[in-house]
């Protein structure tokens, strides 16, 4: 059986589910914000410990390598680079954005072949993390940190809806006002 124990703190929420079979087994979050550093090695403590589980039963830990918060991250993979050296497992590295569009496109089924998908995180003033993909999950634009302002995405909202979703996505709400942004 394969179990994955994946970690999540490329943003103010922090996560750690395990997974069997590619099934998540049990999950433990919170956005209580700066609570990653004393919070994540209990919820991981917590999820092994309910499952009868020791890091070594595991085949492998996930984790978020970004775009996202540079603190979280760095509190992310250096747990779960700890974690894998200590039991000699492979660690998988998780593009946030990629992920968040693969978890949008699974809970949505409302959209067109043609629309497009833009997660977006946070950067703080007016810049954000963002990536823009296609109804299969494949990007046609890289993640990048792009200062949002009228013309952002300008190409793509011309020919297609575009779903913004995420931390970054309240910003456009007044900026892009086009009839293809959708939020």
């Amino acid at each position: 059986m394969e179990r994955i124990l994946h970690i999540e703190t490329a943003t103010d929420i922090c996560s750690v589910c395990l997974a069997e079979e590619g099934k998540v087994t049990a999950i433990r979050e919170t956005g209580e914000e700066r609570s990653h550093a004393s919070i994540l090695t209990v919820f991981i403590e917590e999820l092994l410990n309910e499952n009868s589980l020791k890091t070594g039963d595991l085949d492998a830990i996930a984790v978020s390598m970004g775009p996202g918060s540079f603190t979280g991250l760095r509190i992310g993979v250096t747990v779960a680079k700890g974690l894998c050296y200590g039991a000699s497992l492979p660690l998988i590295s998780v593009p946030t954005l990629e992920s968040m569009c693969n978890g949008f496109l699974k809970e949505n089924n409302s959209y067109e072949a043609n629309d497009l998908f833009v997660p977006m995180i946070d950067a703080r003033r007016m810049e954000v993390y963002a990536a823009v993909f296609d109804s299969k999950g494949k990007t046609l634009k890289e993640t990048s940190a792009i200062v949002v302002d009228t013309g952002s995405f300008a190409d793509f909202l011309a020919e297609h809806n575009l779903y913004f979703f995420g931390t970054g996505a309240g910003k456009l709400t007044n900026t892009i006002t086009h009839t293809n942004a959708l939020f």
